[in-house]
């Protein structure tokens, strides 16, 4: 089995069925169909699954403009609004 992942993201990107604070066991493109095409071309998404004993840091990060997790916020974020 491997580590629990926390995935600190917003929500439903490019269409996956990520949410908020979904925790996953092991590899988070194992446990759902398009997140390892989804990393690919978005490799920022990859950084928003953190490991669970991380999540408070994280989460502390994500407030911090500027930190590298909150620019892989952002660009998720932007990528996912971009026309198709």
């Amino acid at each position: 089995m491997g580590e629990q992942v926390i995935y600190l993201g917003p929500g439903r990107p490019f269409g996956l069925p990520l949410r908020p604070n979904t925790i996953v066991r092991g590899r988070p493109e194992d446990a759902f169909a398009g997140l390892a095409e989804a990393f690919a071309a978005h490799p920022d998404l990859r950084a928003l699954f953190v490991p669970v004993t991380a999540a408070a840091a994280a989460r502390q990060a994500l407030r911090t403009p500027g930190s590298a997790l909150a620019r892989s916020y952002d660009a998720v974020v932007r990528a996912d609004r971009r026309p198709a």
